[in-house]
């Protein structure tokens, strides 16, 4: 199956000797000025380029030449891709065929004399031909999708395209990636999303050059994943019941995943399971309550949040069985990496728990801080066999940052750590000798509100470099991950809008050495992607539509029960507008029970739901449908805020801000 997406190889003018002398042009390169002079549209955008003059025109008598079997995968990938929108069916043959004919594509490993994934790719246009070079696959691929950003935009639609001049300018291109880890998660336990979904996101994930779809696949919502040995995990936790009885829910059995993973792996993207343990396991623990602490049926979660009914980290029965789940899921994903949680474990019902209090040496209930800390520590120990488990089975072990929290280094040596909190637990387990990912939740989190400011958030990420090392082991920063967690997302158009155009963001982060990035380049670049992404049929945020109306500070709130808002021209015609709350700092944030528009004195549009602000909530979007209005008249936001009862007439002192985008 192929959506829309396509990869190739690489090439350099020293190899003209070999496939037909490449013809020599006047150069310019533009690698070391910036994002100024900077003029083509790739994302992420080539650490280096050389500009030269020409183009290389693609007709029907162009013909892809490769070398290898790993060559010959990914030119005929490339010919499938052309073929859609080009309307001719690009021959493809083997290196020694015609290789002094002029007009043709190479794509080559020559000069390969170990196995390697190495990532970097020489990519040269030249008049006459078109060369393709790397050491792997993955260099040939990355190849393909700069060679595809440099053609017409009409290359990414899914239907033949007439009067379409397939040009191409001629440019050097010598490439290679600043991180190692370019990565996305999807949560698809708390909404399930069917495998064409994901197929399409693999496909959109590739054209950026993201190497890693981290899968959330269970969680207190739902398991996702068929484990043959425990059938009541799908029959059971793969389900909910809501208010209005019907049943939702759903998963991927063990073939649906095997040809995710095959998919992914024609695209250079590894998927990598994550099984979230010994927290967010409800789902787990609604088919088989024996894993429980109290051991007492529970139905699975309908709604967002964090239940307490998670696995007990005293019983045996419950390392028989994440052991037993391991065995199936390592014949599923041949990534040497599986994720396995580790974050927010309630322990409530540890505390109760007479084999959790019993092997801590506590008495149960117990509110005394020092007995907490000793139930605390079952989670450590927990970690530590389960990272056992996982080495057993000739895997690496990641967890989120809460796993190195306690400082019990030496149960989880090895393991990589996904900072998620903020960027410092990972730091700091990078200078323990750790590797890390940086997915810091204000600053990563793709469920948060999209738009400009967030892109802009993300773009800015300044990744430790070398001169770093005095205070952070920079070489112990492994890569960069977006996840997109969706209790408030549950179709694919919604995966669209909190993903993108966010994802590109990130994708040149995880690319492009700093000193190449600007925003403001970024930005035009960007522009010419959404076309891209139009053609593509994804459902992103336009950068240009969205509108600041106004921030909240500190000093707004003390005693008001409405926080009034001067928001004039911002609403300046009627019809469907998103309303974004954008958390941005502060330890109390803010509640709400809702707001309303005001113009001349009449509400023009409102909306009554509780909502909470703060570092550890989703920053929530409303759609507000406005009928009538005068961009000339004064317009007025007001928030009317929800009080904990201790607050009452303090300051709170977070801040943050809202946009406005017509949809």
């Amino acid at each position: 199956m192929i959506f829309r997406f396509s990869v190739v190889c690489m090439l350099l003018v020293s190899f003209g000797l070999a496939f037909g002398q490449v013809e020599r042009v006047t150069s310019v390169d533009i690698s070391d000025t910036g994002g100024k002079s900077f003029k083509y549209d790739i994302i992420p955008r080539p650490n280096h380029i050389k500009a030269m003059d020409g183009n290389f025109l693609i007709s029907s008598n162009t013909i892809i030449l490769y070398d290898g079997e790993e060559a010959k995968s990914v030119a005929l990938y490339l010919s499938d891709y052309l073929t859609v929108t080009i309307g001719k069916n690009l021959k493809v043959s083997s290196l020694p065929v015609n290789k002094n004919r002029e007009g043709h594509i190479l794509i080559t490993t020559e000069g390969k004399t170990i196995k390697t994934d190495a990532e970097d790719y020489e990519l040269v246009v030249s008049p006459k031909n078109i060369f393709l070079k790397a050491q792997s696959r993955k260099g040939l691929f990355y190849a393909v999708q700069s060679f595809l950003q440099l053609m017409p935009v009409e290359v990414f639609s899914d239907k033949e395209q007439e009067n379409v001049i397939w040009s191409i300018p001629c440019v050097e291109i010598k490439d290679a990636p600043a991180l190692s880890w370019r990565g996305y998660m999807l949560d698809v336990s708390r909404h399930f999303f069917s495998k064409e979904t994901i197929l399409r996101q693999i496909d959109l994930l590739a054209l950026y050059k993201i190497n890693r779809f981290h899968l959330h696949l269970t969680d207190d919502q739902g398991w996702r994943v068929e484990i043959k040995k425990y059938p009541k995990l799908t029959e059971i936790g793969a389900w909910n019941i809501l208010d209005n009885g019907k049943k939702q829910g759903g998963f991927y059995t063990q073939k649906d995943l095997k040809e995710i993973v095959e998919y992914a792996k024609e695209r250079e993207v590894m998927i990598i399971p994550e099984i979230d343990m010994p927290g967010h396991s409800l789902a787990a623990v609604a088919a088989y309550p024996e894993l429980s602490c109290h051991g007492n049926p529970v139905a699975v979660m309908t709604k967002a949040g964090i239940s307490a009914d998670n696995m007990c980290p005293s019983n045996e029965k419950v390392y028989e069985f994440v052991n037993d789940v391991l065995k199936e899921i390592v014949g599923i994903f041949p990534s040497p990496y599986i994720h396995i949680g580790g974050d927010e474990a309630q322990k409530s019902n540890w505390m109760k728990c007479p084999r959790c209090t019993s092997k801590a040496g506590v008495t149960k209930n117990s509110s005394d801080k020092a007995d907490r800390e000793k139930i605390y520590a079952l989670q450590d120990e927990f970690i530590g066999r389960v990272k056992t488990l996982v080495k057993q089975h000739d895997k690496i072990m990641i967890g989120w940052d809460e796993i190195i929290e306690n400082e019990h280094i030496e149960n989880i040596e090895g393991a990589i750590i996904q900072s998620w909190r903020s960027a410092y637990p990972g730091f700091r387990a990078a200078e323990k000798g750790h590797k890390i990912i940086l997915s810091s939740g204000t600053t990563f989190y793709l469920d948060y509100p999209n738009g400009q400011r967030n892109i802009e958030r993300i773009y800015n990420t300044v990744v430790p470099d070398k001169y770093w090392k005095h205070f952070f082991n920079r070489e112990n920063i492994i890569g960069v991950e977006c996840p997109l967690w969706t209790e408030s997302v549950s179709n694919q158009r919604e995966v669209d809008y909190m993903t993108w155009p966010r994802m590109l963001a990130l994708a040149e982060v995880g690319w492009t050495d700093m000193s190449y990035r600007s925003y403001g380049e970024f930005k035009s670049r960007l522009r010419e992607n959404e076309k891209r992404l139009d053609l593509l049929g994804v459902n992103y945020q336009k950068i240009d539509g969205e509108k600041l109306a106004c921030q909240w500070k500190p000093e707004d709130t003390p005693e008001n029960e409405v926080l009034e808002y001067d928001i004039t021209g911002i609403i300046d015609k009627p019809g469907k507008w998103e309303v974004a709350f954008v958390y941005e700092g502060g330890k109390q944030g803010l509640n709400t029970e809702g707001f309303e528009i005001v113009q001349n004195n009449k509400v023009i549009a409102f909306c009554n739901s509780q909502q909470s602000l703060g570092w550890r909530d989703t920053s929530p979007v409303n759609i507000v449908n406005v009928e009538s209005v005068d961009p000339n008249m004064k317009q007025t936001l007001r928030i009317k805020l929800l009080r904990d009862e201790k607050l009452q007439g303090e300051s709170l002192d977070g801040l943050g801000s809202v946009w406005f985008t017509y949809k």
